[in-house]
This record gives C-alpha cells, structure tokens and sequence, in this order.
C-alpha cells in the first residue's frame, strides 16, 4: 500500500442493517432496546431541516417513508485523531473503484461505512488488496 495511504484495522458487524427515510416532521422512533450494552451494534439519527434518516439493525422496527434494506456495517478500528486526514476517503475511494457503493458515517472516534450486504464479500476482497486488515472473527 502506498506510503500516503492509511492501513486499517476494520471488522464488519454481525447484523444486517437497513436505513430510513422519515417523512417531514415524523419524530424519530424510541430506541426500545439500549444498545449501549452492545458493543457490536450500531444506532444513528440525522436528523436535519428537511429530513430524518434512521441508521439501525433491520430487526427494528421502523415506520418509514422510505427503507433501503439489506447493509452490512463495516466498522474501522479507531480511534481516530480529529487532525488524521484521508482515513474515510482511502476506503472510499477503494470501494468506489471497484463498482461498491456506500453510505458513510462518523463518530467521534471512528468512521463507520455500509456497504450492501450482496457486496460484504467484494468489499472485503477489495480492501484486503489495498493491505487493509481484518482480524479474524471470535
């Protein structure tokens, strides 16, 4: 891997995901089941002017105007310093070369990447080339 490109620690996240289009003014749903205690789960709510989108495991139950089903979570072994630049964009730019398309997001700590479930397996293949890491799963 070139010397100007990040190489990561990342793992996929057992669930499948599914992300959320709220209707305008629809208040986002009450998570029911704290996944705090979860260390393998991930939740998020944007919620801007004109929209809400909800980022959640596809066994929750959402009333949505729109639901994109089927994501697999790819999560990079973080932290990450405020200052580190090109950590997102080295994977996106890997996937987006090889016909992947994403939907990204970011904690305070780490970025978080969906990628299809039908591509889980591309994505991983494509990263790997790129001398990204995979631990081995438990």
């Amino acid at each position: 891997m070139p010397a100007d490109k990040p190489v990561l620690n990342m793992r996929f996240l057992p669930a499948e995901y599914s992300i959320h289009r709220l209707a305008p003014g629809q208040a986002p749903p009450q998570q029911k089941h704290p996944a705090a205690a979860d260390h393998q789960t991930i939740r998020c709510v944007l919620q801007c002017t004109d929209e809400i989108t909800v980022v959640c495991p596809s066994q929750e139950d959402v009333c949505a105007a729109e639901t994109e089903a089927h994501w697999r979570v790819l999560k990079l072994d973080g932290p990450f310093e405020f200052s580190q630049t090109g950590i997102l964009a080295a994977v996106a730019q890997t996937l987006a070369e090889g016909g992947v398309s994403i939907f990204a997001l970011s904690s305070w700590a780490t970025d978080y990447i969906l990628v299809r479930s039908a591509q889980r397996q591309l994505a991983q293949k494509l990263l790997q080339q790129q001398g990204h890491c995979f631990p081995a799963e438990p």
